[in-house]
C-alpha cells in the first residue's frame, strides 16, 4: 500500500512524540521520520515526500544538507515564516495538517506514477436481484480482512446514510474535473463505516447521466490509483458509458439467484462481455433462496455484524462458476 514518507525535524521533543503518535493513529498511511537533534538528522540520507521542520533546521538544508520532498515550516507564535516557504502553526487542529500532507502536490505525483496494487472490483445484476447493495457491503466488509476498503455506490441511495449534507459521488466527479485542479484526496469525500470507507452516491441519478465518457475514464483512474487495497463499485442499474469503467476492473461480479430467470440473464450478459472484449475476470455470484427471506428488508448493518457463513459460502461458488 502507498505510504506517505514524512520527515519531521523539531527539537521540542514533547511535541515531537506527541505528533508522531497522532499520525501513527490516523487512519492514513504514513512512514515517519523523526528528528530532534540536528547531528542525527545531518547522517542522514534518506528521501521524503514531505517535511515538516522548525526553522533552525530549515537553516540547516540552506547550508548544503536539502533532502528531497515538499517542504512545510512548523511555527510558533515566537517564530516568523520564512519568506517563500509554506507554513503549519504547530498548535492547531492536527485534522488540518493531515489534509494539508496528503494534498501536497509531491505525494500525490509519486502516488499517480508508483505501481499501484489496488484491486477493483465491480458488482452488478444483470437481472436486478434484490439484494445487491447488502451483498456488496458484506462483500466489503470481506475484502476489509486484506487491507483498505473503498466503497462506491453508482446507485441514488444507500440505506445506511440519510445525511444529505454528506459529499457524495456527484461532489467528487465535479472536484477532479475542475480546470487546473491541485490532487484531490478521494478520502475527504468517504464517510465511515463498519470499518469501509464509503463514498455516498448521487442523491440525484439523473446526474450520472450527464458525466462524459472522458469523465468516467478519469475518475476510474483516481480511483484505481488511491491507495486503497480493494475499491468496490456497485453498479444497481445499467449506466451510460458501462463499458468504459467496466473496462478497468479487475474482477466483475454478476449478482443472480438460484432460478432459470437468472441462469439465462447471466449467460446473457456474459455473452455481451465478451463481445465488448471487457477484460475482467469475470464471477457468477448465485445468492440462494433462503437470503431474500433473510434479508428482504435490506438490514444491512445485521448483514454485517451477523454470521457471513452463508454469504461467503455463496461467493466461493461463483468463484468456481465464473469465467476469464
Amino acid at each position: 500500500m502507498f505510504k506517505t514518507r514524512v520527515l519531521i525535524c523539531d527539537k521540542d521533543e514533547s511535541y515531537l512524540n506527541a505528533l508522531v503518535r497522532y499520525l501513527i493513529a490516523s487512519e492514513s498511511s504514513f512512514d515517519i521520520t523523526c528528528f530532534s537533534e540536528e547531528e542525527a538528522f545531518l547522517r542522514d540520507e534518506g528521501e521524503y515526500d514531505v517535511k515538516l521542520m522548525t526553522e533552525n533546521f530549515i537553516e540547516l538544508e540552506a547550508n548544503g544538507v536539502g533532502k528531497k520532498g515538499e517542504l512545510i515550516q512548523l511555527t510558533t507564535a515566537c517564530s516568523n515564516p520564512i519568506e517563500g516557504v509554506a507554513h503549519f502553526y504547530k498548535f492547531q487542529n492536527m485534522n488540518v495538517l493531515i489534509e494539508r500532507l496528503l494534498e501536497c502536490d509531491h505525494i500525490n505525483n509519486r502516488r499517480h506514477t508508483t505501481e499501484m496494487k489496488t484491486r477493483l472490483v465491480g458488482i452488478f445484476s444483470p437481472v436486478h436481484h434484490n439484494l445487491i447493495v447488502p451483498f456488496s457491503m458484506v462483500y466489503s466488509k470481506i475484502c476489509r480482512q486484506e487491507g483498505k476498503v473503498l466503497y462506491i455506490n453508482l446507485g441514488s441511495e444507500m440505506s445506511m446514510s440519510k445525511d444529505e449534507k454528506s459529499l457524495n459521488l456527484t461532489d467528487y466527479l465535479y472536484a477532479i474535473t475542475e480546470p487546473d485542479r491541485k490532487p484531490v484526496n478521494i478520502e475527504k469525500y468517504t464517510v465511515p463505516f463498519q470499518g469501509i470507507s464509503c463514498l455516498m452516491p448521487s442523491m440525484d441519478p439523473e446526474e450520472l447521466w450527464d458525466v462524459s465518457n472522458e469523465e468516467w475514464e478519469n475518475f476510474m483512474k483516481e480511483v484505481k490509483s488511491s491507495q486503497f487495497e480493494t475499491v468496490i463499485l456497485m453498479i444497481p442499474e445499467f449506466v451510460k458509458h458501462f463499458v468504459t469503467i467496466a473496462s478497468f476492473f479487475d474482477d466483475l461480479m454478476l449478482v443472480g439467484g438460484d432460478d432459470p430467470y437468472s441462469s439465462a440473464g447471466i449467460r446473457k450478459f456474459h455473452e455481451y462481455l465478451i463481445k465488448k472484449r471487457i477484460g475482467a475476470k469475470i464471477q457468477d455470484v448465485i445468492l440462494d433462496e433462503r437470503l431474500n427471506q433473510r434479508f428482504s428488508r435490506f438490514d444491512v448493518e445485521r448483514a454485517l455484524s451477523g454470521d457471513l457463513t452463508d454469504w461467503i459460502g455463496c461467493i466461493n461458488r461463483g468463484r468456481r462458476a465464473g469465467v476469464g
